[in-house]
């Protein structure tokens, strides 16, 4: 199979997307967005389901 050139990537677009995914890359955001992911909730909700989970920081010690 012959090889093509990949099409030049604005730079501006490719950053974009490097900083949308630094965004997903810390942990306790993944963890609210999966908090989420099932309803909406309010700060106090998350933080007591991640009080259960012994494993995980509280809402308060996460820098988002």
């Amino acid at each position: 199979m012959a090889k093509t050139k990949p099409p030049n990537a604005d730079p501006a677009v490719l950053v974009a997307v490097g900083d949308y995914f630094k965004v997903l890359s810390e942990v306790s955001r993944l963890q609210i967005l999966t908090c989420l992911k099932s309803g909406s909730m309010n700060v106090m909700e998350m933080a007591l389901l991640h009080e259960t989970k012994k494993d995980t920081p509280l809402l308060g010690e996460i820098v988002i």
